[in-house]
């Protein structure tokens, strides 16, 4: 059964094809990643978890290997952090904190690879890392409001982690 993301998969690949100047093919390797990567999500969504996994570490291998263009600014979603991504909604943590930390080393201070990191440290109990990269991502995003839900997040849990140290100081202090 061919399913729509199946034919917009396809419909991709032929758009792809149609460019046949060898200066595009960076782009068109890339775009082959990317849509490898939208198999595994396809595959997830179809509960198929391990497949999806392999799927996307596999295209994240290939992402790492091909590299950043070094005049672009670089994927839109880097694999690595869908994979983060991924093993973090199937209760992976660990293993999500380990890939969102590879994709920050190629991407630095991206957002969601920041969010990631801290998500899957916090979630892993790891809050020394998880209070690093909130507060990194805090740093980054200082001047920005309340438009989003991740920035409300890292607000409240890095209060929070503040007062336990003042709890912790205040305890030291009596003994």
């Amino acid at each position: 059964m061919v399913t729509r993301s199946d034919a917009r998969i396809r419909a991709i690949s032929t758009l792809r094809d149609a460019t046949k100047e060898p200066k595009f093919d960076y782009f068109k390797s890339h775009l082959d990643l990317q849509m490898q990567a939208a198999s595994a999500w396809v595959a997830a969504a179809e509960g198929k978890r391990n497949d999806a996994i392999d799927m996307l570490r596999r295209a994240a291998d290939s992402e790492d290997i091909l590299g950043k263009h070094p005049v672009s600014p670089g994927a839109f979603v880097p694999i690595r952090e869908q994979l983060g991504t991924l093993l973090l909604e199937i209760g992976q943590p660990s293993e999500a904190q380990r890939e969102f930390e590879a994709a920050l080393k190629i991407y630095p201070g991206r957002f969601k690879g920041l969010y990631g990191a801290a998500q899957a440290a916090e979630q892993a109990g790891d809050n020394e890392n998880a209070s690093r990269y909130y507060t990194k991502l805090s740093a980054q995003t200082s001047k920005a409001g309340d438009s989003r839900d991740e920035l409300n997040h890292v607000r409240k849990f890095l209060s929070a982690q503040g007062k336990a140290a003042d709890s912790n100081g205040v305890a030291s202090a009596r003994e």
